[in-house]
């Protein structure tokens, strides 16, 4: 489970009219934080034609991200069951205040049958990285 900790750039778009991060955008940067700690796999799946679609997400928030924090976004992959794996996200400022946890569960998919494929045991290597 290899963490990853990505730092994330907040846009002043990213506020809302509270003048802190809307809650709609955690998952945007769910996204950003995913997509860049396992760039090479998402390179290597668009590049091999696999189709990867969220099933599930889920987001506690715990207190507001102000545009004048600096976040990261601790990222790893808790869980490979089949078709499916958990993606795990923890928005915190690099010193030990949390802004918000969650998850993405992700599928993998056949787009000529649109059935549910198993992850190759490379894909699972690669995402799945127990610590020692």
């Amino acid at each position: 489970m290899n963490k990853k900790e990505i730092k994330i750039q907040l846009r002043f778009f990213d506020l809302d009219a509270y003048c802190h991060v809307n809650n709609s955008v955690y998952l945007n940067y769910f996204e950003l934080a995913r997509t860049e700690a396992y760039r090479e796999f998402y390179d290597k799946a668009v590049e091999d034609n696999i189709y990867l679609v969220i099933t599930e997400t889920y987001v506690k928030y715990k207190i507001p991200i102000l545009f004048t924090d600096t976040v990261y976004i601790s990222v790893w992959v808790s869980d490979i069951q089949g078709v499916k794996f958990t993606v795990q996200y923890e928005v915190h400022n690099g010193e030990g205040k949390v802004f918000a946890v969650g998850n993405t569960v992700h599928a993998m998919f056949d787009p000529a049958t649109n059935r549910p494929l198993r992850l190759p045991k490379n894909i699972e290597e690669y995402l799945y990285k127990r610590e020692s």
